[in-house]
C-alpha cells in the first residue's frame, strides 16, 4: 500500500514559550505594569485572556513555570481585564491585579492572592472597598519586601490618579490619596501612573510615577503632550518626598512625553525612569518618536530614535514605544526592551507588525549600545510579515519585562512576556480583525544583545541542520561545544529540549509524530525541518 504524508507548512512564529492565547489582543492601553516575575526559582505571568468572540469571557489568566508551564487559569470572580502582577517575597505567592465589576457594585480594581508558590488557590479582594462612587481602574501594582501592596489607580470618571496600599494581603486598603488631578476632567488625556518597590537593595524605598498634561494640543494631540513626574518614599509608603516634574517641557521644546512610563531602582538605590517621547511642534504631535532614559546621575539620554512612520501607527501608539528596563545586579548594567513599528512591515490591513528590540548600557544609562549596527538595537523577535493577512501576522507587542537579569539554566537572561498578535492593530479600537493570539514568555539570553558568547564561541552559523529527517534521529554537524537546543512544534510549543556536543551531535526524536518542527539554539532564528518518523 502506498502511503502519503500531507505536510502543511506553518506561518512564521515568534520566539518564547506560549503560555496561553487570547482573542483580546490589546493587553493594555496607556498604562504599563509588570506582568511577569521571577521569584528566584520560578516564573509567574498573567495576561488578559478571552477565548470567545465578543470577549464576554475576558479575564485575568495566570500561569506558573517550574521547569515547565503548569497551564493558564482564570483567577478572577468574573469578567475582568487590564492586568498587573506582583509576587510576595514571604512565600513566593503570586498576586494578580485587574479591574472587575461585581453585581451591585461599582466597576473597581481587585486583587487575587494565591495561597502559595504556584498553588493556583486564589482569594479575591476588592481594592478600596470603602469607595462606592468613583470607578478606580487600570491598577498598577508593586509588592515590597514586607509584603505590603502598593497600587496606582486611574479614575474612569475623572482625570485623576490615586495611590493606595494594603498591609494585610489586600483585605483592607488605605483611603485613596490623590496624586494628580487634571484641571479639564473627562478629556481622557491618557494619564499614566505606575509604582515600583525596591525589595532588594534599599528596602522600604518606593517610587510612584505618572504623567501630567502640559496644557497643549487638542484631541489626540493633547494625549501626546505630557510631562513625567515622580515621588519617592523611604518608609514603605507611609510618607512621600516632594513631587518632581522631571521633564518640565516649555512651549519651545520639540519633544513631549507620551504614556508607557516605567521606573526601577539600581543597586545604589537610585531611580531609573524610561519613557517614549514624540516630536511635538505648534500644538501638534507627529509620528516620530524616541525612547528616553533618565537617572539622577546621568540626566536625560536617548536609548533609541528618532524613528518615524508616514502614517498613524494606531491608537495610543508611536513608532517606538512600550519601553521596559531591567538591571543586572552583578555589574550594574541596564537593559531596555521596546517595540519598534515601521512602514516597511505593516499588515494587510495597514497596521504595523511590531518587533521587540533591545539595547544595553554599561555606564548607568549614559550611553546605550547593542551588537547590532545602527541605532535600532538588536531585533529579539525577527518575525517580519509585511502584507500578511489575518492569522499570518507576527505583530510582537505589549511587552513586559522582569526588572532584573536572572540566570536561567546557567545563562543570564531577560525574562520578557508579550503578545504575538496574528493581525496587527488594537481590536478594541477597531483596528485589525479577531484572531487567536499566543501570549509568550521569552527567556532571552543577554549575550544575544551584548555579543559576548558568540564571539567567544567563534559564532555558531557553521552548525548544519538537515531540512528533512527520516526515522527518529536528527543528526547535526558543525557542533563545536555544548549547545542547548529546543524542538518547537508549529503552534510554538516546546516539545523537547536537549544538550548536544561534538561527541554526541544527534537528537533522538522518538515519540514525535511526522510533521514540521523548528529547532532553536541560543539567540539564533528557528531552523525548520520536516520529520518523517516511524510513527506516522
Amino acid at each position: 500500500m502506498i502511503q502519503f504524508l500531507l505536510i502543511i507548512l506553518p506561518v512564521i512564529s515568534s520566539p518564547g514559550d506560549s503560555v496561553g492565547w487570547t482573542r483580546y489582543d490589546l493587553q493594555r492601553n496607556e498604562q504599563t505594569g509588570w506582568q511577569v516575575w521571577f521569584d528566584g526559582s520560578c516564573v509567574h505571568v498573567d495576561f488578559m485572556r478571552s477565548h470567545e468572540s465578543g470577549h464576554s469571557d475576558r479575564c485575568c489568566a495566570y500561569n506558573f513555570w517550574r521547569d515547565h508551564w503548569f497551564g493558564d487559569a482564570d483567577v478572577t470572580p468574573g469578567y475582568s481585564g487590564y492586568v498587573a502582577l506582583g509576587v510576595k517575597p514571604s512565600n513566593n505567592a503570586a498576586v494578580c491585579a485587574y479591574h472587575h465589576r461585581a453585581s451591585g457594585d461599582v466597576y473597581r480594581s481587585w486583587v487575587s492572592v494565591d495561597k502559595g508558590q504556584g498553588y493556583y488557590n486564589f482569594t479575591y479582594h476588592k481594592v478600596l472597598p470603602q469607595e462606592n462612587f468613583e470607578q478606580l481602574l487600570w491598577p498598577r501594582f508593586a509588592i515590597d519586601d514586607q509584603d505590603n501592596f502598593h497600587m496606582m489607580l486611574h479614575s474612569y470618571d475623572y482625570e485623576r490618579i490615586y495611590y493606595t496600599r494594603s498591609t494585610d494581603d489586600g483585605a483592607t486598603w488605605s483611603d485613596k490619596e490623590l496624586v494628580y488631578e487634571e484641571s479639564q476632567a473627562n478629556q481622557y488625556r491618557n494619564l499614566d501612573g505606575g509604582v515600583f518597590a525596591d525589595r532588594l537593595n534599599t528596602p522600604g524605598k518606593i517610587i510612584r510615577y505618572w504623567t501630567e498634561w502640559t496644557g497643549e494640543g487638542v484631541g489626540g494631540h493633547a494625549s501626546h503632550a505630557h510631562d513625567v513626574c515622580y515621588q519617592i518614599s523611604t518608609d514603605y509608603g507611609n510618607s512621600w518626598g516632594p513631587k518632581v516634574n522631571l521633564t518640565r517641557y516649555h512651549p519651545s521644546d520639540t519633544m513631549r512625553a507620551f504614556c508607557h512610563v516605567k521606573a526601577i531602582f539600581d543597586q545604589n538605590g537610585d531611580p531609573h525612569i524610561i519613557f517614549p517621547v514624540n516630536y511635538f511642534l505648534n500644538q501638534t504631535a507627529y509620528y516620530k518618536s524616541w525612547i528616553i532614559h533618565w537617572s539622577p546621575n546621568t540626566g536625560f539620554n536617548i536609548v533609541t530614535g528618532p524613528h518615524e512612520m508616514s502614517k498613524d501607527p494606531g491608537a495610543w501608539r508611536l513608532p517606538c514605544d512600550h519601553a521596559q528596563i531591567a538591571l543586572d545586579r552583578d555589574n550594574g548594567w541596564l537593559y531596555s526592551v521596546y517595540v519598534l513599528n515601521r512602514d516597511t512591515d505593516t499588515s494587510q490591513g495597514g497596521y504595523p507588525n511590531g518587533e521587540l528590540m533591545a539595547k544595553y548600557s554599561t555606564d548607568n544609562g549614559a550611553t546605550w549600545i547593542s551588537r547590532a549596527q545602527g541605532d535600532t538595537g538588536v531585533n529579539l523577535t525577527r518575525t517580519p510579515t509585511p502584507g500578511a493577512p489575518p492569522g499570518e501576522c507576527c505583530d510582537d507587542d505589549y511587552p513586559s519585562m522582569h526588572p532584573y537579569v536572572e540566570t536561567i539554566n546557567g545563562r543570564k537572561c531577560l525574562i520578557i512576556s508579550y503578545l504575538e498578535d496574528k493581525d496587527a492593530g488594537g481590536l478594541p479600537q477597531g483596528e485589525g480583525t479577531e484572531t487567536d493570539n499566543p501570549y509568550r514568555v521569552y527567556f532571552c539570553p543577554v549575550d544575544s544583545i551584548i555579543g559576548v558568547k558568540e564571539e567567544r564561541a567563534g559564532k555558531t552559523p557553521s552548525l548544519k541542520i538537515p531540512t528533512l529527517v527520516h526515522g527518529n534521529l536528527l543528526k547535526l554537524s558543525g557542533v563545536k561545544g555544548l549547545l542547548r537546543v529546543r524542538i518547537i512544534d508549529p503552534l510554538g510549543r516546546e516539545v523537547m529540549t536537549r544538550t548536544v556536543s561534538p561527541s554526541k551531535a544527534h537528537i533522538d526524536l522518538t515519540g514525535l509524530k511526522s510533521g514540521v518542527y523548528f529547532l532553536q539554539f541560543g539567540f539564533q532564528r528557528s531552523h525548520k525541518f520536516v520529520l518523517i518518523s516511524e510513527r506516522l
